[in-house]
C-alpha cells in the first residue's frame, strides 16, 4: 500500500495467481492492467509512490527464480529488468522510492542445499533513474538473511529489515546505508525463539519504525514487535498483544513523531485471525478497532498514512473465498472500503 496523496493511493497483491494493481483516484477504487511476465503465481509483495507518473513495485515470478520490477509512468505499467543474482531463488519484498532517480528494492537470493533448504543471502537493489543494479549488503549469519522491507528518507539515508538465522533461533537483522555502503546496526531481540522484522518506515533520520513479531520457546506464543531509532539506537517499543496466542505486525506507516500505524494480525483462541492496527499517539501504542468482515480470517498486510485524517490499510478476508480488504482511516475510525465491484 503507498499513497501520494488523499487523491492518489495504490494497493498491490495478486488476483488468481497473477499480479494485482488497484488504484485510488479520490473517488473509487479500480484495476489498472499490470504485466505477467513467466509462468507461475504472481504475488506483487510491495510498492511505493513518489509521484503520480512515478510508481515501483516489486514481487518475484517463476516460483522465485527471478526478481519481478513494475513501474508506472503515468500512462502504463511496464516490467523493468532487474538482476537476478541468486542460483535457485531471487525474491523482492520490499520497495522504496525517493525520488524519479533514487530507488530501493530489497529481499533475497536463494541458493538450494541438501534437504531440501534454500539458504538466502540479502539482496539489494538500487535505481539510479537508468537501471536496477545490485548493491553490496551485510549478511551476518551463515544459516540465512533476508530483508522484508526498506524505507529511504534520502539518498544517503535509508533502513533495511529482515531476520537473519542463528543456531536455533532466529534474529532481527537491520540495515543502514549512510550515502556510501550497507551496514549492520544492532537491534532489540525480545523473543527468547525467534525475533523478525517485517516492515520500516523513517519519517527522518531520527524518527524510523520497524515492526514484525518475537516468540517465546516456553509458551511458543508469538507477539507484536516494535522497535524504535533515536538517532543512537533501536529501541523494543511495548505493544498490544491482543491475540491469545498469535499476534504479528506485517506493515508501518509513521506521518510525524506524533502519528504513526501498524497493521496485521492476531487470532483469538478459537483461531479466527483478526485485522489488527495499532497507533502511535507520541507517548504509546494503543490498539484501535478494525472491521472484520470475514468470519474465519481476516488480515492487514500493508498500511500507508498520508495524515492524521488519511491513511489506507489492505489485507484480505475469507468468506465463501478470499477478498481483498481495503480499510480508510478518516480521523475517527477505520471503515471498509468498497472493493467488490473492482475486476
Amino acid at each position: 500500500m503507498s499513497a501520494v496523496s488523499g487523491k492518489n493511493a495504490w494497493a498491490v497483491g495478486q488476483y488468481r495467481g497473477k499480479t494485482s494493481i488497484l488504484h485510488w483516484n479520490g473517488l473509487r477504487w479500480s484495476r489498472v492492467p499490470s504485466p505477467n511476465p513467466g509462468s507461475g503465481i504472481k504475488d506483487l509483495q510491495a510498492v511505493s509512490a513518489v509521484s503520480p507518473t512515478d510508481v515501483w513495485a516489486v514481487s518475484d515470478t517463476s516460483h522465485f527464480s527471478e526478481t519481478l520490477i513494475l513501474h508506472w509512468d503515468g500512462t502504463r505499467w511496464s516490467q523493468v529488468t532487474s538482476p537476478n543474482p541468486g542460483l535457485d531463488a531471487n525474491e523482492l519484498i520490499g520497495v522504496s522510492a525517493t525520488s524519479a532517480t533514487d530507488a530501493w528494492a530489497v529481499g533475497g537470493a536463494g541458493t538450494l542445499l541438501p534437504g531440501p533448504y534454500l539458504r538466502y543471502r540479502t539482496l539489494v537493489l538500487r535505481w539510479d533513474g537508468t537501471m536496477w543494479s545490485q548493491v553490496a549488503s551485510p549478511n551476518p549469519s551463515e544459516g540465512g538473511n533476508i530483508l522484508f522491507g526498506v524505507s529511504a528518507v534520502s539518498p544517503a539515508d535509508a533502513w533495511a529489515v529482515g531476520y537473519d538465522d542463528i543456531p536455533n533461533e532466529t534474529e532481527t537483522l537491520i540495515l543502514h546505508w549512510d550515502g556510501t555502503g550497507w551496514s549492520r546496526v544492532i537491534g532489540p531481540n525480545p523473543g527468547s525463539g525467534s525475533n523478525k522484522l517485517s516492515a520500516v518506515s523513517a519519517v527522518s533520520p531520527i524518527d524510523p519504525w520497524a515492526v514484525g513479531d518475537s516468540r517465546d520457546v516456553a509458551t511458543s506464543a508469538h507477539e507484536t514487535l516494535i522497535v524504535h531509532w533515536n538517532g543512537r539506537r533501536w529501541s523494543h517499543v511495548k505493544s498490544p498483544n491482543p491475540g491469545s496466542s498469535f499476534n504479528t505486525l506485517t506493515g508501518v506507516s509513521a506521518v510525524s513523531p506524533t502519528d504513526a500505524w501498524a497493521v496485521g494480525i492476531y487470532r483469538d483462541e478459537a483461531e479466527i485471525g483478526h485485522t489488527l492496527a495499532l497507533h502511535w499517539d507520541g507517548s504509546r501504542w494503543s490498539q484501535v478497532k478494525t472491521p472484520n468482515p470475514g468470519s474465519s480470517f481476516n488480515e492487514l498486510s500493508g498500511v500507508s498514512a498520508v495524515s492524521p485524517k488519511d491513511a489506507w490499510a489492505v489485507g484480505s478476508y475469507q468468506e465463501a473465498g478470499v477478498h481483498a480488504l481495503v480499510l480508510h482511516w478518516d480521523g475517527t475510525r477505520w471503515s471498509q472500503a468498497d472493493v467488490q465491484r473492482v475486476r
